[in-house]
């Protein structure tokens, strides 16, 4: 990040991150680490033309082409760069936060734990799913992090299932993936299993060995990308590697997806991250297995938000 960069962010998290404050229109500048919140476009040219700035830095993802457009207006002809210092600094998350993040992974469990105890034969996703809403909400929750994945049967091949009408069957494969917020920070965790508990399934063994793989390796300074190609190879090694269809995890905080995002780019693991493992086998037609756990990278190695809360069959 250069001397000489002008940042900027409309997003209203990295501002309330920022500032503390929830805000409509205005708009985050910074420049050599000093904040200030604008709304007028006078007042906006203003403060830029009383700086010498050479490159104008923005989060790529989450501007609008619109905004994209006006803000080359703004930047006097300067370089426009992919950056945000912002979510650079939400990735180490305060111990404040931490507590925040272990408060709405228990109130996310426990909504987990009522709707398993409804799951009968007849029973439909859409049901599950408005239970578990009610059931959190009326515990405190804001709002659900993203709908929540209800699936049964062969909809479980489908990592982002939305939910339907569909009725459980007594040997059904079920996957629940499900996250709230709770004064302002998400959870998400994600449990696959059969309603028949005699039911067996070389997915399910092979995810769930795939998560004990990863955990062990995270902790601080070592590269997300040695833990993805670990669980990538132990896939190939059980001949289901075809059948992984997304990353091992992501960031979470104010969002239930944020920084450090778990690509094939290199991302080092550092005290203070919270990041999902979340290893996944999907077969179109049949079924698919996922488990996902949140997790706290502390100074020796990782804490588990769903550890205490482990889950059997």
């Amino acid at each position: 990040m250069g001397n000489k960069t002008v940042y900027y962010s409309s997003n209203a998290l990295d501002i309330f991150y920022q500032t503390g404050m929830h805000v409509w229109k205005e708009k985050l500048f910074s420049y050599k680490e000093k904040w200030v919140l604008l709304q007028k476009e006078d007042e906006i040219r203003s403060y830029l033309n009383n700086l010498e700035f050479d490159e104008f830095g923005i989060d790529f993802s989450k501007v609008t082409h619109k905004e994209f457009l006006e803000i080359q207006k703004l930047a006097s002809g300067v370089p426009i760069i992919d950056s945000n210092p912002i979510a650079i600094k939400r990735m180490i998350k305060r111990e404040d936060e931490i507590e925040s993040l272990k408060k709405s992974a228990r109130l996310n469990y426990d909504g987990f734990l009522h709707v398993y105890s409804l799951l009968v034969e007849g029973i439909e996703e859409k049901e599950v799913a408005f239970e578990f809403e009610k059931f959190v909400r009326e515990r405190g929750a804001s709002k659900l992090a993203f709908d929540p994945i209800i699936a049964f049967g062969d909809h479980t091949a489908f990592p982002h299932h939305k939910v339907t009408d569909r009725k459980l069957k007594k040997n059904d494969p079920i996957t629940i993936d499900v996250g709230v917020i709770l004064d302002g920070y998400a959870s998400d965790m994600t449990r696959s299993f059969f309603l028949s508990p005699e039911k067996e399934c070389k997915m399910e063994r092979v995810v769930l060995e795939a998560s004990r793989k990863a955990l062990e390796m995270c902790k601080p300074g070592v590269d997300f990308k040695e833990v993805q190609d670990a669980v990538d190879d132990f896939f190939k090694q059980e001949n289901l590697f075809d059948f992984r269809k997304h990353s091992l995890g992501h960031g979470i905080g104010l969002e239930v997806h944020e920084a450090p995002f778990m690509t094939s780019e290199k991302r080092v693991l550092k005290e203070g991250m919270s990041i999902t493992i979340e290893p996944g086998l999907y077969e179109i037609g049949k079924l698919g297995y996922r488990h996902e756990d949140t997790i706290i990278i502390t100074t020796k190695g990782y804490e588990n938000l769903y550890e205490s809360r482990s889950w059997t069959r």
